[in-house]
């Protein structure tokens, strides 16, 4: 049996650590609306000696924070799924606002026709009207003006487009600042952690800001972390390290989007391109990409459009940079086909064109970025009465390029399609694509919350619990301070009959 001078041990160790598990809840209540902050107990046991038939009290092992590593996993993977999608969604948004940003709402009926498409109509109506008269100075003009009006609307949109993809690229950029800056945090309270734990110290607050600063990269990337035997963490991009102890890596963005440039996320150190699997970088990227957007020879139309296979701003563009072009290269043929009025050689095609590129002067290489209405035609409007007769009352040419209107001149998945058609579908594309998009950011979000829920369900404070665990330590701080109370008076009785 212990001697009544070591029962002074059971009594003191009740009290020391009953004191520290009230510690413990009094931190946990104080910081119950602190984000990040996971709740802590202490771990006790036993202390027994080889040579003693009873126990000589209680020992503290540990102050631990509860937290589940699996749940952590869980959430980081489906978050950087949420911020990926909410990414693109916020890009299709705009896009789609851009987009409506050129309708028009007819007074008749209220219903909104796309500015592209009337601006559309006016030009071949104009031409449809020239072929009445090719000689009115007043139509020549309108041809021109409508001509300008629907080059100039379309480069607009596009653009802006192009503005919205360069956005998209500053934000990786500033993405990429934000997670080296994330990594190098990471980085720092590892060394802390690490020191702390060495020394016998607890660190289960650094652990928590740690484990908020890893969540904050998971909006970014699709992180994944492995924990050390010395409590540090090593976060991964694709298998590769971007935190490892007290070291990172670090991720370097170039480029602009463009075909010519690219633009990339690479290791500093190796030049590799990193991994990215999910996240806002990777949608980011995705739709600054504008390497789509390319120049349509006449020998590739028709032109197809498969909303199947579209996923972003540049497949966009391009459709719109297809409809445009093709117009042009439509109507140059045609237009370069007739002859001037009072020309008798019929032979002697007109060797102008209506549309050309503002790089070259000629009717080659045209896309979005350059087609222009020929500046001679401007000069001189009268160029613009052609026929197939060299005779005023021909109008063949011009009624020609006003039917191109109601040609099946592209295509959408393979079927062909007029222009406002292929128009339509284009713009459907986008708003379906936007609808789908967002549908996935709702489940998502469910996903994320619930994942989020059951971590807090872990590893949050309960008022109630916490102070139910209060009163059980305040009653056994109480019971040991009885019985250590109660010991000395034995111990001064004993000292009272030695006397």
């Amino acid at each position: 049996m212990s001697s009544t001078i070591g029962s002074y041990s059971l009594g003191y160790t009740g009290m020391s650590v009953n004191q520290t598990a009230l510690e413990t809840i009094s931190h946990n209540l104080a910081n119950v609306n602190t984000t990040g902050y996971s709740r802590q107990r202490t771990n006790t046991s036993e202390i027994v000696t080889s040579s003693a038939v009873l126990g000589t009290g209680v020992a503290l092992d540990s102050v631990t924070r509860l937290r589940s590593t699996m749940l952590d996993r869980t959430y980081r993977s489906e978050n950087a799924d949420l911020y990926y999608y909410e990414a693109k969604s916020d890009t299709l948004s705009s896009a789609e606002a851009l987009l409506g940003d050129f309708s028009t709402s007819t007074s008749d009926d209220s219903a909104e026709e796309t500015g592209v498409q009337l601006a559309m109509e006016d030009f071949f109506s104009s031409w449809e009207e020239l072929a009445k008269d090719l000689s009115s100075t007043s139509a020549q003009d309108t041809v021109l003006e409508s001509a300008t009006s629907l080059v100039d609307l379309v480069s607009e949109m596009d653009s802006q487009l192009q503005q919205l993809q360069e956005e998209c690229a500053a934000n990786v950029y500033e993405s990429v600042d934000t997670l080296n800056d994330l990594a190098t945090q990471v980085a720092d309270l590892n060394s802390q952690i690490k020191l702390a734990e060495t020394k016998g110290y607890t660190a289960n607050d650094l652990e928590d800001q740690r484990d908020t600063l890893v969540d904050q990269m998971s909006d970014l990337a699709d992180v994944t972390v492995n924990v050390q035997t010395d409590g540090t963490y090593q976060v991964l991009i694709g298998g590769v390290y971007l935190v490892s102890d007290d070291k990172t890596h670090t991720l370097v963005a170039s480029g602009d989007g463009s075909a010519n440039d690219p633009l990339t996320v690479t290791w500093a150190e190796t030049g590799k391109t990193v991994g990215f699997s999910s996240g806002s970088i990777l949608a980011q990227m995705e739709d600054a990409d504008q390497s789509a957007v390319l120049t349509i020879s006449s020998t590739d139309l028709p032109y197809d459009f498969d909303p199947s296979s579209a996923s972003s701003i540049g497949e966009l563009r391009q459709g719109l940079n297809a409809l445009i072009t093709t117009i042009a290269y439509k109507v140059n043929d045609l237009f370069s086909s007739g002859v001037e009025l009072g020309e008798t050689d019929t032979t002697n095609t007109n060797t102008t064109v209506f549309f050309i590129n503002s790089g070259t002067g000629d009717g080659t290489g045209l896309n979005i970025s350059n087609i222009q209405v020929n500046s001679a035609l401007s000069s001189d409007s009268s160029l613009l009465a052609v026929s197939a007769t060299g005779e005023a009352s021909d109008g063949g040419i011009a009624t020609a390029i006003a039917g191109l209107q109601d040609s099946d001149l592209l295509e959408v998945d393979g079927l062909s399609k007029s222009v406002d058609d292929y128009y339509t579908a284009v713009v459907s594309w986008l708003a379906t694509e936007n609808e789908t998009t967002a549908g996935l950011v709702t489940t998502q979000e469910s996903l994320t919350t619930q994942t989020n829920t059951d971590r807090l369900s872990v590893s949050s404070v309960s008022m109630e619990d916490e102070l139910s665990k209060m009163i059980e330590y305040q009653t056994a701080y109480s019971a040991s301070s009885k019985y250590l109370s109660l010991v000395d008076g034995l111990v001064s009785d004993i000292i009272s009959l030695i006397r």
